[in-house]
This record gives structure tokens, C-alpha cells and sequence, in this order.
């Protein structure tokens, strides 16, 4: 039978399994071990074929529009799960204060002497200093949660990082350190709770076992809700144009 999409083999001497993919960007892959037959590797795919063109159809037709920040005076930008307009405010002299946030509007001080400046060099400084407030924020906001969350648990992470990363949200070491996305500043608050929750509790558990679940549920009904949510809404958190995945 003629399949209505193309798909790659990728070969792995050590995999034990099968794993199917299907990308954003259209592509179809199967994971499998060295020695599975290629007529095997067919009738393995064809038997996930109507599954393939559902998720094909929901990345084309679907599937959220990814929501590019625009750094330039009435443009908008992602807060805590919401659109916000950026409102410039030109600084005469001095230190340049940060931006301020406030009903749904970022007000962005940039120096004077930029006022009737080239766009794209504006657009430099305006974005500089977004990320600088997105950073501040989510330290604030973020430790803030961990303290309420670990009290809840009686679980506290020996450091906290928060660092740009392109395919998890959260990671938690041996050693007890949690890493934050930086990117979940862009969500709303209650993702950012599960996120939080979820790597908390990696602290005890390290794997996702049953007993895992039922501590982050413990705290945090909804986190089949949160999952999901990010897996169909993730893409769309880009702190720059030049996040796109």
C-alpha cells in the first residue's frame, strides 16, 4: 500500500524499541533497532498511518501559530500568558531605568538620542531591554513559587538556575539543583506552577513513576491539564523571533 507520506529510517545498534515521530515542520521518523527488517519497519508504519496523518494534519492545519515578539514602540510581547504592548519612554540622561509593567502595558525606557534613530538600532536596544526584564522577573516570581510549593512538599532545591533551553522546560540534577526554563515566563502562572511542582518533586523521585505522579498530584491536580497544554502551546513561547522551533 502507497502511503501519503514520506518517512525516514533512523537506525540506533543499541535501541531496543520502536519510536515514531512526527515534527513540526512535516516530517516523519521511526526509530528502530539495527537489525528490524525494512518490510518489518513498513508494516509497523502502516499500522500507525491513520495516527501519522492525524498528528500531519494537526501540525498544517491546527496546530497554534507561534507568536513572534515585536521590539518596537505598540508592539506586542507574551507576559505570564497574555499579550502585552510595549509603550517606549525616552530617558533624557542617566543610568537607564528598566521597564515597568503595568495593565497589560510595558513601558521601555530607551535613550533620547535614539528618539528619530534607525529602526533596526532601536529595535537592538528595546529588545535588550525586555530580556534583561523578562529575566528579573521570572528570578523573582520564580523563586517566590518555589518557596510556596516547596513548603507544601517539604521539598527545597539546594540552588535554582534559569536558563534558555530549547527542549525542556525544567531539569533537575543529582545533586539537587533545578533549572527553569526561561521561556515559561511567557506562560501563564499555573504552567509555570506545574513546571515548578514537577521538578520539586524529581527531588524525591527521579524517574516518572507511579509514585512520582502521585506526589506532584498531591499538590498539583492538574497536571495532565498543564501537560497538555504545553505540549499543544510550547511552540508558541518565543522570547525572540529567533526562538521559532
Amino acid at each position: 500500500m502507497q502511503l501519503p507520506f514520506d518517512y525516514s529510517i533512523i537506525r540506533r545498534p543499541r535501541r531496543k524499541t520502536v519510536t515514531l515521530r512526527v515534527s513540526p515542520d512535516g516530517s516523519v521518523s521511526i526509530l528502530v533497532p539495527r537489525h528490524l527488517r525494512k518490510t518489518e519497519v513498513d508494516r509497523l508504519v502502516l499500522s500507525r498511518a491513520h495516527w501519522i496523518e492525524k498528528k500531519l494534519n494537526y501540525f498544517q492545519n491546527e496546530r497554534p501559530a507561534a507568536r513572534v515578539p515585536e521590539f518596537a514602540d505598540g508592539g506586542r510581547i507574551q507576559f505570564l500568558g497574555e499579550p502585552s504592548t510595549i509603550r517606549l519612554q525616552f530617558q533624557q540622561r542617566g543610568r537607564l531605568k528598566r521597564p515597568e509593567w503595568s495593565d497589560s502595558v510595558l513601558l521601555v525606557p530607551i535613550p533620547k538620542k535614539y528618539q528619530n534613530g534607525p529602526s533596526e538600532e532601536i529595535k537592538k536596544i528595546i529588545e535588550k531591554q525586555v530580556s534583561v526584564w523578562y529575566r528579573t522577573t521570572a528570578e523573582h516570581l520564580f523563586a517566590e513559587r518555589i518557596v510556596v510549593f516547596g513548603k507544601q512538599l517539604g521539598l527545597h532545591p539546594r540552588r535554582t538556575r534559569i536558563r534558555s533551553m530549547k527542549s525542556r522546560w525544567g531539569s533537575c540534577s543529582s545533586g539537587g539543583s533545578i533549572a527553569l526554563n526561561l521561556r515559561l515566563i511567557l506562560a501563564p502562572q499555573w504552567i509555570i506552577d506545574y513546571v515548578i511542582v514537577h521538578e520539586l518533586c524529581h527531588l524525591t523521585h527521579a524517574n516518572h513513576s507511579s509514585e512520582f505522579w502521585s506526589l506532584v498530584g498531591s499538590v498539583y491536580s492538574d497536571f495532565r491539564k498543564a501537560r497538555k497544554w504545553l505540549r499543544q502551546n510550547g511552540h508558541t513561547l518565543l522570547l525572540t523571533g529567533e526562538d521559532k522551533i
